[in-house]
């Protein structure tokens, strides 16, 4: 073995390791970082995984996937736009404000997946890392139906979005990453274990009741659907029994038929509606 392969080697390790600590934890690591050092947290990656992007084009040792194209080419069309229109602060540095926007932190990220090999022992830890933080979820959100400002993130507790833990949301650990999170990367982490659960293991049972759970403490119409969707895979492509199957479409029919008579008597305009909050650039300063 060369140099250059061993050397390439410990980058892809290095790649697995980072990943494995790193993102199926990420609602943590951003409330770590943002009550310790007040940086958002996809900075801090972006600035780790840049000269690794740049170690993969300089030794011409990369993978580039039309799809990975497209989005590249919308990054630049979208950065252009802002340059274009002066759209940057101008208290705002724009090499911080490129490193902060969201369309770039994908391609990098999606750029170093496509050329990293990740090995079966990797997938085995990384399932054990989401059912971790999927139960962290589970008890966050529960914690939050007594103490509903337990690992809150700060932009829920302005005045502006303060009416959405007033209408009993509850946002588990998610709303450190943006507000839509919840809705979107919960349950992706649930549809894995499913897909990879045992029904004959404790772990599926908790997985399915954390999803529920999580789901419909959010009261958010959407969170519910895309949970709902998730768990329709089960009916699908699983070999579970046909009465835990009955069980859990009736356990969800009964609580989304609960959701809706309280949408019906709510005096709040929008209560199950998603929060169309997007958070990408936070205090980004020169």
């Amino acid at each position: 073995m060369t140099r250059s392969n061993h050397f390439f080697l410990k980058i892809d390790k290095f790649v697995q390791y980072l990943f494995l600590i790193l993102f199926p934890f990420y609602p943590l690591w951003a409330w770590l970082t943002d009550s310790l050092v007040k940086l958002y947290i996809n900075k801090i990656v972006i600035l780790i995984l840049l000269p690794i992007s740049v170690y993969y084009v300089i030794s011409q040792r990369f993978k580039f996937p039309k799809y990975l194209l497209f989005l590249v080419f919308f990054t630049f069309y979208h950065l252009g736009s802002i340059f274009i229109d002066d759209l940057i602060p101008l208290d705002t540095n724009w090499l911080y404000y490129i490193l902060s926007d969201i369309n770039v932190f994908a391609c990098v990220i999606f750029f170093i997946v496509e050329n990293t090999q990740f090995d079966l022992k990797f997938i085995h830890k990384l399932n054990r890392c989401i059912f971790s933080i999927v139960i962290i979820a589970l008890i966050v959100s529960v914690i939050q139906i007594k103490y509903p400002y337990f690992l809150l993130a700060p932009t829920l507790k302005g005045k502006d979005y303060i009416h959405y833990i007033e209408q009993g949301r509850n946002f588990s650990i998610f709303s450190w990453i943006d507000l839509n999170s919840l809705g979107i990367s919960f349950p992706i982490l649930i549809s894995i274990l499913l897909s990879i659960g045992k029904t004959e293991k404790l772990t599926f049972p908790l997985t399915i009741v954390s999803g529920i759970v999580v789901a419909f403490l959010s009261k958010a119409r959407y969170v519910m659907i895309s949970m709902l969707i998730v768990f329709s895979q089960l009916f699908f492509v699983s070999k579970m029994d046909f009465r835990k199957k009955y069980a859990i479409l009736t356990h969800f029919k009964e609580n989304i038929a609960r959701y809706s008579r309280k949408l019906c008597n709510s005096k709040v305009i929008g209560f199950l509606s998603p929060p169309n909050i997007y958070i990408q650039h936070e205090d980004i300063k020169s």
